[in-house]
């Protein structure tokens, strides 16, 4: 079970990811609704962020709710853990359906190379947040700005590649 003071810094931790703007335009793109997002980042983070395993009565209860009075609140562990089997499936599948491009060899076209050139750009841009955030010292406005020309580059770049005919063969 986690402290009162946990749980609010792990609710708020979950949320800020959930606003991050490559994150939000990613899950708009995917086959996740909102909330299945939230779930899975809940149960697959949560316990490597508090360090112990937190059973799904106390993750349901950090999802986020809003209530007739627009307070926050949790879900039900039933609500939560039908989001986690939703969620599960659709992810499942979009993995097989990556295995299926992949065993067919389509994964060497010209085409598909830009999604995985994307994953890259996005896993640099991560590592490079990362360090920013973690440091103990302010970040520079250089630094500051490449991160946000990065960021730019990135959104664009999903734009770009959500679009039907980025799939075209060329």
């Amino acid at each position: 079970m986690l402290e009162k003071n946990e749980a609010k810094e792990t609710r708020s931790w979950a949320r800020r990811m959930l606003q991050d703007p490559i994150t939000v335009l990613l899950a708009k793109k995917s086959h996740l609704s909102k909330v299945q997002l939230e779930t899975l980042v809940l149960d697959y983070l949560l316990d490597g962020f508090s360090g112990k395993r937190i059973d799904y009565q106390t993750k349901a209860a950090l999802r986020d709710q809003k209530d007739k009075t627009q307070k926050r609140t949790g879900v039900s562990r039933g609500a939560f853990n039908r989001s986690l089997a939703q969620a599960r499936r659709n992810v499942t599948k979009s993995v097989f359906t990556l295995v299926l491009l992949g065993y067919l060899g389509l994964f060497e076209s010209p085409s598909l190379m830009r999604y995985q050139d994307l994953a890259e750009d996005i896993r640099s841009y991560a590592r490079e947040y990362d360090i920013v955030a973690t440091k103990d010292e302010k970040p520079t406005p250089t630094h500051l700005r490449t991160l946000k020309q990065n960021q730019d580059r990135i959104l664009e770049l999903i734009e770009a590649l959500a679009q039907p005919l980025a799939l075209k063969p060329d």
